[in-house]
């Protein structure tokens, strides 16, 4: 059987080099993937099975952005991206990219950009790990409807004290 053609690097941005037929990198950058310290994680990449599994979990039982106004009214356009409350410069290590207590669904409308000073406040994100035997969450505050001012809300604040609070409390037992 002859040998498959040579193919480029899938390196996100370009890469000229090719790669072997089994693999998706070419050398350099299959060492470079490889040698990622332990513990550490990357930022996603948001083409991986990964990030499109995570993704499709939170839409699927967030489907209506959770974005809450000024007034405390829910917004009701349908959720498209996953904002991350703490972003990779707030959390350190970036171990909380994939934590659900980090991410929102929101529509493209109210999705904040970095360089925002007011990231807004959103409704907490419900989520469901079928292997620890969750129930599956009900959703507490209706899209269009207000939310009672006793609620929490997620905002960065609140986001970055829980996960600095954690941080000292796991550096503390070990």
């Amino acid at each position: 059987m002859p040998d498959r053609p040579a193919r480029p690097c899938s390196e996100p941005g370009g890469c000229p080099n090719n790669r072997e037929p089994n693999s998706m990198y070419c050398d350099d950058h299959k060492k470079r993937k490889n040698s990622r310290p332990i513990g550490v994680t990357p930022t996603p990449d948001y083409h991986d099975v990964r990030w499109a599994r995570y993704r499709k979990s939170i839409l699927d039982l967030n489907p209506i952005c959770q974005w809450v106004g000024e007034d405390r009214r829910r917004c009701t356009n349908p959720a498209s991206i996953i904002h991350h409350v703490c972003d990779s410069g707030t959390s350190p290590g970036n171990e909380h990219i994939f934590d659900y207590e980090n991410c929102v669904a929101v529509c493209s409308h109210h999705h904040p950009l970095p360089s925002q000073k007011n990231q807004g406040q959103f409704v907490p994100t419900l989520y469901y790990i079928p292997m620890i035997g969750m129930e599956l969450p009900v959703e507490k505050y209706p899209p269009g409807h207000m939310v009672p001012h006793d609620a929490v809300l997620w905002n960065i604040e609140n986001r970055t004290k829980k996960f600095t609070e954690a941080n000292r409390g796991q550096s503390n037992t070990a």
